[in-house]
């Protein structure tokens, strides 16, 4: 995520769009794209910070998709590779180290 290598890396990115509170999705990837999520990049809301910790905005809800990864746990009928999400309060800044780990508080 910090050095914008999510795409090489195997990774897909998507931000709800819905603004409800109930998540519903429709049974196929392509049927919710621009319906009920967007395609998204990190890169654009990760900050370095003066103590060489990254802060990364998120958007309230994000889908993480890793195609390296298959499943048999099928979030989606026409994907067959992981999928999960993330939900944050919104205007959540994460602060996390280079490898991406969060720090003790």
């Amino acid at each position: 995520m910090i050095d914008s290598a999510l795409q090489t890396e195997g990774y897909r990115v998507y931000t709800d769009i819905t603004g409800r509170d109930k998540i519903v999705r429709g049974s196929t990837l392509a049927s919710n794209i621009n319906k009920t999520i967007v395609p998204d990049t990190i890169s654009k809301r990760v900050s370095r910070g003066n103590d060489g910790m990254y802060n990364i905005n998120f958007p309230d809800r994000l889908e993480v998709h890793y195609l390296r990864r298959p499943t048999f746990s099928f979030a989606y009928t026409d994907v067959g590779y992981a999928v999960s999400w993330m939900e944050v309060k919104e205007g959540t800044t994460v602060v996390v180290s280079r490898s991406g780990i969060i720090p003790k508080p």
